[in-house]
């Protein structure tokens, strides 16, 4: 981790209670305390929940902005637009994998960046509980502390794995950052599974008042995530011997048969902020209504025919556009083959916008910056507590980390893999039931009986339809094997260019040029292949 990381890291401040969180209207504004070096942290329990906040915070903006995009680009069912394209090249790159799609690459070296505060205020946090003399009233409290710690620290490492493989784990050692070199792919799993695990432990069941604080399903749906999509691949990141989709499936459908949730009876309503949709959220994250609060994710998925005024709730700077298979009907020919939506499935509508239209006056184009202002655009994101009040910058809507039909989608893969279509048809169906407004059409009910190759690709189709836009893709596309396959097909920069076809080195990140040179346990030898 570079130095700047580090000195970014040992300024911690202790973050009061949330900003204004959706639906949660006993979340108040308050504005962070003063910074407090680690040891004054940890001498008063009473600052510990606040550290973690902190925590969450940093957790959380590894989905804010555009940094925060960045991995939804160069995927099947994403592309940038027009104009991103054309003026930030090393961003262009992500979607055309040409040869700035490199080890100096700034947009990677940001999303690389952005990570390592997460690990290293929860390793902070670890080392300092587990060395604190605890009275047996506090035992309780103290755990859960570490358990929070944990799940943050190996969720964001199963992350980081995913799209660099082993990682350089720096160690906390009496309050003291120490720097490492790359563990082998099995130690860095190893690390990341005990994490989880142990949280699984110390986190509550229950939802807590206090909606950041994770509970054990949370830890339970990132570690079943990684039994299915564990590196073994000899060529690229190494084979790590983890990959188990028996122990993913007793994971995830222990979370479905067992945890506290529900399918939300419409699909609109995960996309309304006005309505609580915590039935169905595992783990979610929540934004304010500030400038520094929100998540400015509307601010690049939307259009920008729709910026003026800038209240048009829908306005936006086209970085992430579907592409034309994920918004085409199945009726249309479209890349070779079929396009995604098939007719009376709701859930296009609540996905994709296709109208452009505001207070009676069509949208225009903005000249020179594109031909695809009006095309389809996500509108998962949009928020429209904010049309006619305020820019579509401050757009809060709660994001999901983790959702029901997610994990449902996931153990269906798991039971294909298995050999047992019948079962993983029985979630699938459930999953569309409620797409198509509460029963699909007999005849577009799945059944077994495909190979499992078809059974999976088709899977994938669905992923799309259910959670277009909400930020695994990649994880997900590369563990199946469709990656490298379905961007090709689908993603037009990607086809201009066609260098990803035949060179798989693009599934893995490279690691920072910057990062190699400023962390004296890493060497050139430690590049991922290709880089």
């Amino acid at each position: 981790m570079n130095k700047y990381i580090l000195k970014a890291a040992s300024a911690l401040l202790l973050m009061g209670s949330m900003l204004t969180m959706n639906s949660c209207s006993d979340f108040l504004s308050q504005e962070p305390q003063t910074a407090l070096s680690t040891e004054q942290v940890f001498a008063d329990l009473d600052n510990v929940q606040p550290f973690l906040n902190g925590v969450y915070y940093a957790f959380r903006r590894t989905r804010y902005e555009r940094t925060g995009l960045y991995c939804f680009l160069g995927l099947d069912e994403t592309r940038q637009g027009d104009y991103q394209v054309w003026t930030e090249a090393p961003q262009a790159s992500l979607d055309y994998y040409n040869g700035l799609f490199n080890r100096e690459n700034v947009c990677v070296a940001a999303f690389w960046n952005v990570r390592w505060p997460v690990i290293i205020r929860a390793s902070q946090a670890i080392d300092a509980l587990e060395r604190m003399e605890v009275d047996s009233a506090d035992v309780e409290r103290v755990s859960n502390y570490i358990g929070q710690a944990k799940f943050y620290r190996g969720a964001m490492l199963f992350e980081m794995t995913q799209y660099w493989g082993a990682l350089p784990i720096p160690s906390v050692k009496n309050g003291a950052i120490e720097l490492a070199g790359r563990k082998t792919l099995t130690e860095t799993y190893d690390y990341v599974i005990s994490d989880l695990e142990d949280a699984m432990k110390r986190l509550p069941a229950e939802k807590q008042a206090d909606l950041r604080i994770p509970t054990k399903w949370a830890a339970q749906g990132v570690l079943g995530r990684l039994y299915m999509s564990a590196w073994e691949d000899a060529s690229l990141a190494g084979v790590s011997g983890k990959r188990d989709y028996k122990k993913a499936h007793e994971l995830l459908s222990d979370i479905i048969d067992n945890g506290p949730f529900r399918l939300m009876p419409d699909y609109a309503d995960l996309w309304n902020p006005e309505k609580s949709c915590e039935q169905e959220a595992i783990y979610s994250l929540y934004w304010g209504t500030i400038s520094m609060d929100c998540s400015g994710l509307q601010w690049h998925i939307g259009s920008r025919a729709a910026t003026s005024p800038s209240t048009c709730y829908f306005g936006g700077y086209d970085l992430v556009l579907t592409s034309a298979w994920s918004y085409s009907k199945a009726s249309e020919t479209i890349d070779g083959g079929q396009g995604l939506w098939e007719n009376g499935d709701l859930r296009f509508e609540e996905s994709i916008r296709t109208n452009y239209v505001y207070n009676g006056v069509k949208c225009t184009e903005v000249t020179g910056f594109g031909d695809d202002q009006l095309g389809p655009h996500y509108k998962k994101y949009e928020d429209i507590r904010t049309d006619g009040v305020e820019s579509f910058w401050n757009a809060s809507k709660t994001t999901y980390y983790l959702r029901l039909a997610d994990v449902m989608l996931l153990d269906a893969e798991c039971l294909a893999m298995l050999g047992d279509q019948g079962a993983a048809c029985d979630l699938i169906n459930q999953v569309r039931d409620r797409g198509f407004g509460g029963a699909q059409p007999a005849e577009l009910r799945w059944s077994a009986g495909a190979s499992q190759e078809e059974f999976i690709d088709k899977l994938f189709d669905e992923r799309t339809r259910e959670l277009s836009c909400e930020g695994w893709r990649r994880i997900d596309l590369i563990r199946a094997g469709l990656y490298q396959k379905r961007v090709m097909r689908h993603n037009k920069w990607a086809k201009e260019t066609g260098y990803l076809e035949n060179d798989n080195h693009f599934l893995l990140y490279p690691i920072p040029d910057t990062e190699i040179k400023t962390n004296p346990n890493l060497t050139e030898a430690d590049q991922n292949p290709g880089y």
